[in-house]
């Protein structure tokens, strides 16, 4: 994400895309926004919550709330992309329209 420098590393092989991390470069007020967002998300939304202690216990406090911000910055851009709505992402998640989830746009062939 060129707005965050999220991209900054890049490893990627085959269909598969791994991304760097939240580098200190870019933004500062925006990076600070996200870790805001992103701790709100946490205490409101039990998935994140669970998310977010998970990480805390292996990898420390700090690092699992810029991980967490760095995934609902994933999310946001993804919606932006998809022109969805949260109750879209909510409804279809990230695998919508892959081959063999059976969730997404179906098109008509008739």
């Amino acid at each position: 994400m060129v707005l965050t420098n999220q991209g900054s590393e890049e490893d990627s092989s085959g269909e598969h895309q791994r991304l760097g991390h939240i580098s200190k470069q870019g933004n500062s007020l925006l990076r600070f926004l996200l870790v805001e967002a992103a701790q709100v998300t946490v205490r409101s939304d039990p998935e994140w919550r669970r998310k977010y202690f998970h990480l805390a216990l292996r990898r420390g406090r700090k690092i699992a709330k810029v991980a967490m911000a760095r995934r609902l910055a994933v999310r946001l851009y993804w919606m932006w992309r998809k022109e969805w709505d949260y109750e879209q992402w909510k409804k279809f998640g990230l695998h919508a329209g892959q081959p063999g989830t059976g969730i997404g746009v179906h098109s008509n062939t008739e």
